[in-house]
């Protein structure tokens, strides 16, 4: 588990917080998710507790499509991290280990070429970056890949 803090912040001082720290980011990608109107944020700061899985971990010992892994987090009761998670969780998490790759469990966003898209997060070398990867439903994810979501409202309480 681990617990972020989101919003506060609107999309131009995200954005303007990513550059100041040197964060790469793909303007096609993540531009185009943060430009979208279903990329909100919220004036008011709010803790999210957020739980990490593989995808072995969530019982796909093969991988699986973005379909079952989504139907997976259902059954599992955890919910969709807002889209404004990425963003926030990448200014958080600047030990990220180097090669770690991270998706944000959120309600894809559709991008600049029409494809679903899931925030990203990963370190190469010195480098922390913030991109975007595909979610159509049938593409594939392999077990080793690493995805958050966020813990329901009343599993947090009840922590």
């Amino acid at each position: 588990r681990t617990q972020i803090e989101i919003g506060g912040k609107d999309k131009i001082q995200l954005a303007a917080e990513l550059q100041a720290r040197e964060i790469e980011f793909t303007p096609w990608w993540v531009k185009a998710l943060m430009d979208n109107a279903e990329f909100t944020t919220t004036p008011d700061v709010q803790p999210i507790t957020l739980v990490r899985f593989t995808i072995a971990d969530l019982g796909f010992p093969n991988g699986c499509t973005t379909t079952q892994l989504f139907a997976r987090r259902k059954e599992m009761g955890l919910e969709f991290c807002p889209a404004a998670t990425g963003p926030h969780y990448r200014l958080q998490y600047l030990d990220q280990p180097d090669g770690e790759y991270l998706s944000i469990g959120m309600k894809p966003i559709t991008g600049s070429d029409g494809n679903p898209l899931v925030f990203d997060l990963n370190r190469n070398g010195d480098q922390l970056k913030l991109h975007a990867c595909r979610a159509n439903p049938d593409d594939p994810w392999r077990p080793g890949n690493e995805i958050a979501f966020r813990l329901s409202k009343v599993e947090t309480l009840a922590a």
